[in-house]
């Protein structure tokens, strides 16, 4: 049970998350702000509050015969491993714990992957709100085709956060790759490496199996810390308050930290307007008549 660092009261409650993704929680008793420790475990669903999930993988490629490097047209029977993923990093909002998965040596050779969908799996079927950088396009799509391929049902529904669509709509950056973005905003890059690690993964070597799921986690801590930088530009963020089901509180953060700075002129009607201290913007639902 949590307490209050100033007053040492249990009646306290949660009030969403740090820039730095620790868990703010307010005393109701003495009406003060403090920065919680880090979980290990989603916050416990009693509570109403989402699973946010941030998350990457890594895949191994296609192996086919090929009679050039450019403009080829590789039919099934040139195949002769086709892609799986190879490990995956993920870690819940506010939690200091990573949680990742690499193939086993065995698993790398013969392509099998079901060990690790199976495990990747029940995080995604936990989550209420994922995160992750071109997750759209490519990590989403090569993790539903691996369930599918292990017979895994469809996990429960969930909200999809893609910072590089986000920056792409929002921003004017010269380079969206996760990397430049970690350097724009001044934050630790992705570890370095090169296509030997993916050919030494694939023959199971196990100090490159290490190496990836490093490289991975790194990825994982990045997509993190780019979201919470991030957060309060992203378009048509989920309004965490509806999982909550609390009310007079920030629908992005949670945070109570807030104050009126206008109206929002909508198209027959006015709204007040607030900025949080996370630096989000939105209005209220109740016009003002």
């Amino acid at each position: 049970m949590p307490v209050c660092k100033h007053c040492g009261s249990e009646n306290v409650v949660r009030r969403g998350y740090s820039k730095s993704g620790k868990i703010k929680t307010q005393c109701k008793e003495c009406d003060l702000y403090s920065l919680g420790e880090d979980d290990t475990e989603p916050s416990p669903r009693q509570n109403f509050y989402p699973y946010i999930l941030s998350f990457d993988i890594e895949t191994l490629p296609i192996l086919a015969y090929t009679w050039g490097p450019w403009e080829q047209n590789i039919n099934p029977v040139q195949v002769v491993k086709d892609w799986c993923i190879l490990s995956y990093s993920a870690k819940w909002l506010g939690n200091s714990k990573i949680m990742s998965d690499v193939l086993l040596p065995k698993e790398a050779i013969n392509r099998d992957d079901n060990r690790l969908m199976k495990n990747l799996w029940r995080l995604i079927d936990k989550a209420d709100i994922i995160i992750g950088h071109n997750s759209k396009r490519f990590d989403i799509k090569k993790i539903n085709t691996r369930f599918w391929k292990h017979r895994l049902p469809k996990p429960s529904s969930y909200k999809h956060i893609d910072t590089l669509t986000s920056a792409r709509e929002v921003f004017g950056l010269t380079y969206n790759k996760l990397d430049c973005i970690a350097e724009f905003i001044g934050i630790q890059k992705k570890l370095e490496t090169d296509f030997q690690l993916w050919t030494s993964c694939d023959v199971g070597n196990e100090q490159a199996l290490q190496t990836m799921r490093e490289y991975n986690e790194r990825d994982s801590e990045i997509e993190e810390v780019i979201y919470l930088n991030m957060r309060e530009w992203i378009p048509n963020h989920p309004n965490l308050s509806i999982y909550s089901m609390i009310e007079d509180v920030c629908p992005i953060c949670l945070g109570t930290s807030y104050k009126e700075i206008g109206v929002y002129i909508a198209t027959k009607k006015q709204y007040p307007e607030y900025r949080c201290d996370c630096g989000a913007v939105w209005h209220s639902n109740k016009s003002i008549k």
